[in-house]
């Protein structure tokens, strides 16, 4: 049966309605019976969806969480490119690689980004050359395949790691991505997180306590000036380990899960990352992962990622149920195991989708043809994410549901159903998940429905 089935009878007319007129927009800016937008070049039509009503609809749109969205990629590009107007902020063309030093550097290859924006042709040239080597441009995605592709896309995370690391540009990455979502009518963002790599003055490392510590302060003050109504926005971090370090690394990784638990409520799991069909798999881990639950009194919640690969004999998204994972991250090949599927659907497991990460990093062509939309027409459960925002030019989730919306025929109740899903399979309490769902939601939603018919109605 199909995902959002159980909601067909409980739509009210005034969604029926609103579910009219975005398809009208859509309709009229993105897709006719010659051009489909979403189909065609991604660089060539992102102004064009970004600057529709569509999208204009769809950010106001209430959201239950961001599932899957990595910490360092996720904050708008133009926030990394402020930091560049810092003196201590150096850039290295030959390497392309920031480093931070407030008390200078004298590093061969490395000029502070400050000098080289006055010797450019403008300030605007400059700032648009850094841009192009942070996000994927259409060369970099040409191959439209995940290998070659991959290649450019890792050294991404390589390129700014030295700007998130420093504690004071980390707080500001850290306001501009919650408070993107936040205006994106996000009410839960779960930020994969890698932690234990915060430095302070003079590269000082800063323990995890005091990690912790920096990141409620940023999330409080930021309810604090947004006017943010307790237990209506929310925030939880995944602690992702790298597999291409190893076992030694897991394994520290895994009790900085346990450790941060003691600071802080803010932990809600534990994930690793890599380039999936390069990198040992989750069977390598299983006995890291296995001592992991053994060891933690709440036995290791996990949101693995699995099933980012084309690769039939790829068995990470088998392992992944088998170790108990909330959530399958991506879940793109979940379509070529049909016993799987049926034991996803039963244990009520959720995929955490990424549309347009699929699609730049090579795993799709077409998102109509994207597995998801498949596996949702069989009833299995997901949830909408943006993975990498950042590199793909754009912040929050937006851009994932109206690319969606458009390409896999989306109605009103599939929305919705998308939205609560993000509150349904979150890692928020169950109090908490039950105040989102029955009393911030309805309100939201409602709005939400009434400004369709009201506003963009009237527009058409």
């Amino acid at each position: 049966m199909h995902f959002s089935y159980d909601l067909e009878a409980t739509l009210t007319d005034e969604e029926r309605a609103a579910e009219s007129i975005i398809a009208q927009w859509r309709d009229r800016e993105l897709k006719d019976d010659l051009y489909n937008a979403v189909i065609h070049d991604y660089f060539a039509n992102f102004d064009k969806i970004k600057n529709s009503k569509v999208y204009e609809i769809l950010e106001k749109m209430p959201k239950g969480a961001i599932h899957h969205l990595h910490s360092s990629a996720a904050p708008n590009i133009d926030s990394y490119i402020g930091l560049t107007y810092k003196d201590c902020v150096y850039f290295n063309e030959r390497e392309r690689l920031f480093k931070v030093a407030t008390n200078g550097l004298e590093e061969e290859g490395y000029v502070r980004c400050v000098d080289m924006r006055r010797f450019s042709s403008s300030p605007e040239a400059y700032d648009q050359r850094l841009r192009d080597f942070i996000r994927m441009t259409p060369a970099e995605c040409a191959s439209k395949e995940e290998h070659a592709i991959w290649a450019h896309f890792q050294h991404k995370f390589t390129l700014t790691s030295d700007l998130v690391k420093y504690d004071k540009f980390f707080r500001i990455i850290l306001r501009d991505i919650l408070l993107a979502c936040y205006k994106q009518n996000v009410f839960i963002v779960e930020l994969r997180y890698i932690a234990g790599l915060l430095m302070g003055e003079e590269r000082r490392p800063i323990g995890l306590k005091e990690e912790l510590e920096i990141i409620e302060e940023v999330y409080t003050e930021l309810k604090r000036e947004q006017g943010i109504k307790e237990g209506e926005f929310h925030l939880k971090l995944i602690i992702s380990g790298l597999k291409i370090i190893g076992r030694p690394h897991i394994q520290s990784t895994i009790l900085q899960v346990i450790e941060g638990r003691t600071y802080s409520n803010l932990i809600a799991g534990y994930d690793m990352v890599n380039h999936e069909s390069v990198t040992q798999p989750l069977l390598y881990f299983a006995p890291d992962v296995l001592e992991g639950k053994r060891k933690d009194k709440e036995c290791l919640p996990c949101f693995f990622h699995c099933g980012e690969t084309h690769e039939r004999h790829n068995q990470n998204i088998y392992d992944a149920v088998l170790l108990g994972s909330k959530r399958l991250g991506h879940g793109f090949q979940l379509f070529l195991h049909p016993h799987l599927q049926q034991v996803v659907k039963e244990r009520d497991i959720c995929i955490e989708s990424c549309p347009v990460s699929n699609l730049l990093l090579g795993y799709t062509t077409d998102l109509r043809n994207h597995p998801v939309r498949y596996l949702l027409a069989k009833g299995i459960q997901a949830s909408i994410s943006s993975d990498d925002p950042t590199f793909f030019g754009y912040d929050g989730v937006t851009m994932d549901y109206v690319m969606t919306y458009v390409a896999w025929e989306l109605g009103i109740r599939d929305l919705k159903k998308l939205s609560l899903n993000g509150i349904a399979y979150s890692s928020v309490s169950e109090e908490e998940k039950k105040r989102l769902r029955e009393e911030v939601f309805p309100k939201r939603w409602n709005a939400f429905i009434q400004e369709i018919n009201t506003t963009y109605a009237q527009a058409l």
